[in-house]
């Protein structure tokens, strides 16, 4: 749900206007990262100005309509066969290339003989707390679900009442908190240990091992997923996306091949050097995997 500040370019050569959209500007970051001591990033100086806390349903609408292209909505992909031939369980469309925008399952890109592969494992539980039922433990929580209802749900970090973005570290994880459109917070507690729960979602840092082949190529989390921790993961989906179709226009995908692993080799090294330095739970089995980055 959130975009920094960096993105900027990208929106103006897309076209978006975010505050004509509605979306909620986010002018800093707030981190507990390392030590007790809350360490606050203004964005007044940033050369791109400020981020933005995205309502994502009004969002992805405005991109499908830059994009001019007819959406089939709750459509399931059955087959592909070569040609294209795209068979859904509601028609078969014929196509001349292929894009697999399917997120972290790379649901296309495996199917073609790509595979993932993974440099961290990470689960996230995300919810949404309604600001507006009060302040403290007592909001009404509305769960990260593709068919969202509202439910009670235990609220273990205050909510936000500014336009900062909020990350804390926990003997266990950390938490990110973000206030979102509509009187709502995001908060979610990314752990690499997983439990049966509904409202868990995949964290991890993965890629594939080739993005493109013959007449298809992979986008976004399909191609590489990025740890909330880097805040680039939309980012990376609207780069990725737009060198994408370059890449077909031109017929250079041996660039934007390029292009894509650079700035994964950029990510990991990033990521890893993040983690590092949280040291203040030497014993804890998340933290320890991560003091020390693998070469």
């Amino acid at each position: 749900e959130s975009l920094a500040p960096s993105v900027k370019p990208l929106l103006d050569a897309l076209g978006l206007d975010l505050e004509r959209d509605g979306h909620l500007p986010c002018y800093g970051h707030r981190s507990t990262w390392g030590s007790d001591v809350p360490v606050e990033m203004c964005f007044d100086f940033n050369p791109y100005g400020h981020g933005w806390h995205l309502d994502r349903a009004r969002f992805e609408e405005r991109l499908a309509e830059l994009a001019g292209c007819p959406r089939l909505l709750n459509t399931r992909i059955v087959d592909v066969e070569s040609g294209w031939r795209v068979i859904t369980d509601r028609e078969t469309i014929l196509a001349d290339f292929l894009i697999d925008a399917t997120g972290r399952r790379a649901a296309l890109a495996r199917r073609l003989g790509a595979r993932i592969v993974r440099d961290d494992t990470l689960f996230a539980h995300v919810f949404f707390i309604d600001r507006g039922q009060g302040t403290g433990n007592g909001g009404q929580v509305e769960p990260y679900t593709e068919n969202t209802t509202c439910a009670p749900f235990p609220v273990p970090c205050p909510l936000i009442d500014d336009t900062y973005t909020t990350i804390e570290a926990a003997e266990d994880g950390w938490w990110y908190r973000a206030p979102v459109p509509n009187g709502r917070t995001v908060a979610m507690f990314v752990s690499d240990h997983r439990v049966h729960d509904a409202h868990i979602v995949d964290a991890s840092s993965a890629r594939l091992d080739r993005v493109t082949g013959d007449r298809w190529l992979a986008i976004g989390d399909a191609a590489t997923a990025l740890d909330p921790l880097s805040s680039h993961g939309l980012g990376n989906a609207l780069f990725t996306g737009m060198r994408a179709a370059e890449a077909i226009a031109t017929g250079d995908f041996a660039a934007y091949e390029h292009d894509v692993g650079v700035v994964w080799s950029a990510y990991v090294s990033r990521r890893r050097e993040l983690y590092a330095q949280e040291r203040r739970w030497p014993s804890s089995p998340f933290w320890s995997k991560r003091y020390i980055a693998p070469a």
